[in-house]
């Protein structure tokens, strides 16, 4: 079992549109979306909308087979699968059927190089039962350490 935590830009104007797709989840699509949650084995998963200075973000994490879940956003053809791949994309810009080659945040990730394009990245370990599909994730996580630009009241 793994965890995803993951960060993705809400495009500028769409913070509305962003509480109303997570009202769905947990409302009218609720069967889709637990139907999706058991199909890849997904234990749990949580997610907010954060607002901040440079922007909006939708922050995700979930417990559970992340290659298998991410897989079946990108090939099934149910009715929720093609309504929540057309909600994620109309928000985000991020299209789940067609992730990008490489590391699928090389597009929005400002450590990017060059060799962040090529497929596929391999998965390292990082000890303690962690692991990371980054090729620059020390880079990252220093970066994580900093002091932060933004305080948070």
């Amino acid at each position: 079992m793994g965890v995803f935590n993951g960060i993705f830009p809400i495009q500028a104007g769409k913070e509305e549109d962003a509480r109303a797709f997570a009202a769905e989840l947990v409302g009218a699509q609720l069967a889709g979306y637990e139907a999706h949650h058991s199909r890849v084995g997904n234990t749990r998963e949580t997610f907010t909308l954060q607002e901040t200075p440079m922007g909006s973000f939708l922050l995700v994490w979930f417990e559970g087979d992340v290659q298998k879940a991410f897989a079946d956003h990108a090939t099934d053809d149910s009715d929720f699968e093609t309504w929540f791949r057309g909600r994620v994309f109309d928000l985000t810009g991020v299209d789940l059927a067609a992730p990008p080659a490489g590391c699928r945040f090389h597009p929005r990730c400002p450590f990017v190089h060059d060799d962040c394009h090529s497929d596929p990245i391999p998965l390292i370990e990082l000890g303690g039962g962690r692991a990371a599909r980054c090729l620059y994730h020390e880079l990252c996580a220093a970066d994580a350490r900093r002091e932060p630009v933004i305080a948070v009241a």
